[in-house]
């Protein structure tokens, strides 16, 4: 640790990664592809509940992804496309990307080769110099069951994994019980998908959209985990949109239409945080973006101005939380309308009723 702070760096098995999320995109009802943003805080609150420590006293120290990439003479303009637009998305998430050339089989078959030694070689060394105090891998090969034998010595360790049927893809039963601590994201995103965390696992959440079963309304806990589930508190439920297009809004007496965006100075704070009533809640607000993460994780809308603590003033929000907008696009001072909900893992951080900001629209 340093100056209090856990590191934690994420390594990505990059092959892996994209069967896991070509499943959600292109065979799942979801049909989304996992959001970096999302997986990544998910992730440090996961950290920081498997050692209990507080999350805001969790940092990514790095974030690195591994993978086979066509050689030069066969790449093609529309290969070369996807290629840039895949670094850019990893630029934008913090991820740096680690590259080796595929190789042709004897088959014709394109297959990696040395990228998996890149992974474990970069891991080691970042260890042993200091980088890092937590050691987060997303794979399943077992390949990698040296690396945490070696690692554990160093630092804390913690597999991300799913296991998926219907894409063949499994994890090594002795890489899950060689680790320190372990997540299996299948069970959570098929039996809870409750809190704030598990909805923005996906690009552009909305979720819920319709599964092959409904989730139930009280989960259990997740089965295989190696330390307690997330609350299942009301506070953690999901927040169902005020707006009903059926209802007759008694601000404008318009069918079908929201209620009009008040100036967020409206909103009463007093000097004190304290718990909005229901009425607050429905409203729509108007104010601008205030900050913005440059890592593109987050950002924030000014709060009422009288507030006294500043810093609690603000409502922060969250790529998902940004409606038919491009997250990247926005900039300081852009203008938007926005709800609030309660945002419970801040309030249980800071100890008062906090709130964030989402179905978050810019305004032209």
């Amino acid at each position: 640790m340093s100056n209090g702070k856990t590191k934690i760096c994420i390594f990505y098995d990059g092959y892996y990664f994209k069967k896991v999320s070509d499943f959600y995109k292109f065979t799942h009802s979801i049909q989304k592809r996992i959001s970096f943003f999302g997986l990544q805080t998910f992730i440090v609150n996961q950290a920081a509940e498997a050692i209990n420590e507080n999350e805001k006293n969790c940092v990514i120290a790095g974030q690195h992804y591994y993978i086979g990439k066509l050689a030069g003479t066969e790449v093609n303009p529309e290969s070369a496309k996807k290629e840039l637009i895949f670094q850019d998305v990893l630029k934008r998430a913090g991820i740096t990307g680690h590259y080796r050339e595929l190789k042709t089989d004897v088959e014709g078959n394109k297959i990696e080769k040395m990228v998996d030694c890149d992974l474990i070689t970069d891991a080691l060394e970042m260890a042993m110099k200091g980088e890092y105090d937590f050691f987060i891998l997303i794979a399943g090969d077992s390949d990698f069951v040296p690396l945490i034998e070696k690692l554990k010595k160093y630092v804390t360790t913690m597999l991300v994994f799913w296991d998926i049927e219907e894409s063949r893809t499994r994890t090594s039963s002795v890489l899950i019980n060689t680790v320190d601590y372990f997540v299996e994201m299948k069970p959570i995103i098929e039996k809870r998908m409750k809190t704030e965390l598990e909805k923005g696992l996906f690009e552009n959440s909305d979720y819920p959209r319709p599964l092959s079963q409904a989730l139930p309304v009280n989960p259990s806990p997740v089965q295989g985990s190696t330390y307690p589930a997330q609350p299942s508190q009301s506070t953690y439920a999901p927040q169902p949109s005020p707006f009903n297009p059926n209802e007759t809004w008694t601000l404008g007496n318009q069918k079908g239409v929201p209620p009009p965006a008040i100036p967020i100075e409206n909103l009463r704070m007093d000097f004190e945080p304290r718990a909005l009533s229901d009425e607050e809640l429905s409203r729509v607000y108007e104010s601008a973006v205030i900050t913005l993460d440059q890592e593109g994780r987050f950002g924030y809308v000014r709060g009422p101005a009288h507030f006294d603590n500043k810093k609690l003033n603000n409502f922060q929000f969250e790529p998902y939380d940004v409606t038919d907008y491009n997250f990247s696009a926005l900039t300081y001072d852009t203008r938007v309308t926005f709800r609030l909900k309660e945002d419970p893992r801040r309030s249980k951080i800071f100890g008062y009723p906090l709130y964030k900001a989402y179905d978050v629209t810019p305004i032209d």
